[in-house]
């Protein structure tokens, strides 16, 4: 949880103040809290000196007194982490784990590790916080937090159930100070817990960290619960387009729910082949007002889709999510000829556009022929179009021949699905292997240089306007609806209300007759799971014509 995220006043010199604070905290009395803070000199770049740990802990804090409450240091090249927990592998390694991180962050972030290689956070992971109070370790004045609170060089945490869940919160916390000292903000609250959510989720084997982690199972992610969280809350609050989820995001109460949607929202826009470019282009607007508003309009024709295909994600979320199969051609579709069509559907993907429409209030008949593998282990298993009937899949035979109608709205065909790739190439420091995707390449050049010259404060809790007697007290960051949207609606009505053919699949089997309500492009798939598709092979052929 985000303890301080700052924007600037303006430049003096070479050191960027840094005049606000957003203190983001959990607390029985709700999720949310914002608190000015004191300037703390400005981004790492710009500071004449790297501040060591002894100048920032108080003067009154002894490695004597430390040693006193039975609290150990441990030491690494990015992290000093000081706790009352006993030695243990699995905790002494936190360090190395965290040094890890640093080049994928900087990656991600595109800044260059070398430049900033002497970047350091002091961490407190804490079993019985009333011994760091005695030994001057954690401040009086924090304010109440669950699990973890971080504050420009400085994070809190407290011990998890698993080892997993530890070095995950370390990692979420990490991002959030390298992003607020670096950077120099952290965006709204949707970004800001998606990015760190995002980057903290890893996996640690053999001594090695991947960041940025899709897990394929709940097993390598114990107490991490974000799929489940989000399957829940689904069924709570419906299906929530983007837009509406921004907004909700910072009325959530819970944590749990809070960090499941940040990072269900963060995976979506950064796996997606057709969000990936523009979410990753974010990083660097954080310090933007406009921050969310940019982003939509970045994604231009893209922008009537987002919905749709958000809620095609949410609707079958599950561990080791497949988003490049699953992306989804749009092309418009024609009328069916008379002597009818053969469509062919691959058993390795979800949706797929056929290219024919069917008409309101018509009957055709769809007629489906084909062999095809839907798993390899322990052995093939081969299927036709009516399934497996000894596995099923929300509640079909698994591998059974599916379609859906699609309506069109006189709309222009979408921007063609891009390759996955980063937000540009050529960095020469791109550490791509350290991420569990692997992306074309990383932007050139400095974020620090694309960012440009910080924008001016907001005053006041009233959307960013000086307080009514001009005094600018309670200077601090103030996001619109701390969503990032500055509150008229960014899409018309009709782009806002995304089209849900899709969610409502029809049985086809080896034939069906379909008279469709609406008229529009017919989709076909087979019914899988969309984390199983890799080891699927083959396809299906559906023979479509009028039967009048």
């Amino acid at each position: 949880m985000l303890g301080s995220c700052r924007s600037q006043d303006g430049w003096v010199g070479l050191a960027l103040w840094i005049a606000a604070a957003v203190w983001i905290g959990v607390c029985p009395g709700g999720l949310t809290q914002l608190e000015p803070a004191e300037p703390i000199g400005g981004l790492f770049a710009q500071r004449s000196a790297l501040a060591s740990d002894k100048t920032r802990l108080p003067e009154s804090v002894s490695a004597q007194r430390i040693t006193a409450a039975g609290i150990r240091r441990l030491e690494g090249k990015h992290l000093i982490l000081y706790t009352d927990l006993p030695p243990d592998p699995e905790l002494d390694v936190l360090p190395e784990v965290f040094d890890q991180a640093f080049e994928p962050f900087c990656s991600y972030f595109a800044l260059d590790p070398e430049k900033y290689s002497q970047w350091r956070m002091t961490g407190r992971l804490m079993r019985e916080p009333e011994r760091f109070r005695q030994a001057g370790l954690l401040p009086a004045d924090l304010p109440k937090f669950a699990n973890g609170f971080t504050k420009s060089y400085d994070f809190w945490i407290y011990e998890q159930p698993t080892a997993y869940y530890r070095r995950h919160l370390m990692l979420h916390e990490g991002v959030h100070g390298f992003m607020i000292t670096l950077l120099g903000s952290c965006g709204p609250t949707w970004y800001m817990e998606g990015v760190a959510e995002l980057l903290a989720t890893h996996r640690w084997e053999d001594g090695k960290l991947l960041v940025k982690y899709l897990p394929r199972s709940s097993e390598e992610v114990p107490m991490w619960g974000r799929v489940k969280i989000v399957r829940q809350a689904a069924q709570q609050r419906g299906l929530l387009s983007v837009e509406q989820l921004i907004r909700l995001v910072p009325q959530i109460s819970g944590e749990n729910e809070l960090y499941g949607w940040s990072w269900a929202l963060a995976a979506f826009l950064d796996s997606h082949p057709r969000y990936q470019s523009a979410f990753r282009q974010m990083v660097g607007w954080v310090r933007d007002g406009r921050f969310t508003e940019r982003f939509f309009t970045l994604l231009g024709e893209n922008r009537c889709l987002l919905d749709e295909e958000w809620k095609l994600f949410v609707d079958e979320i599950c561990y080791g999510y497949d988003f490049s199969r699953c992306a989804i051609q749009f092309p418009l579709g024609r009328p069916i000829p008379p002597e009818g069509v053969n469509i062919r559907v691959q058993a390795d993907r979800g949706w797929q556009a056929s290219g024919w429409q069917v008409q309101a209030g018509r009957t055709y008949l769809l007629t489906a022929s084909g062999r095809y593998q839907v798993a390899q282990q322990p052995k093939i298993w081969w299927c036709e179009p009516n399934g497996v009937s000894i596995q099923y899949y929300r509640g079909r035979p698994l591998g059974m021949l599916l379609a859906a109608i699609r309506p069109e709205q006189n709309e222009s065909s979408a921007q063609p699905l891009p390759q996955s790739h980063g937000p540009g190439s050529g960095a020469a420091f791109s550490n791509r292997w350290l991420f569990s995707d692997v992306s074309d390449g990383q932007p050139s050049g400095s974020l620090l240089d694309r960012l440009g010259s910080p924008p001016k404060p907001s005053f006041g809790a009233d959307g960013g306007r000086p307080l009514p007697d001009g005094s600018g007290r309670q200077l601090f960051v103030s996001w619109p609806e701390r969503s990032g949207l500055a509150g008229a609606a960014l899409a018309p009505a009709a782009v806002q209300q995304a089209r849900t053919g899709l969610l409502d699949p029809i049985p086809v089997g080896l034939q069906a007759r379909l008279t469709p309500k609406v008229s529009g492009t017919l989709y076909f798939r087979i019914n899988e799971s969309p984390a199983q598709l890799h080891d699927n092979v083959g396809e299906v052929v559906v023979y479509v014509k009028l039967d009048e």
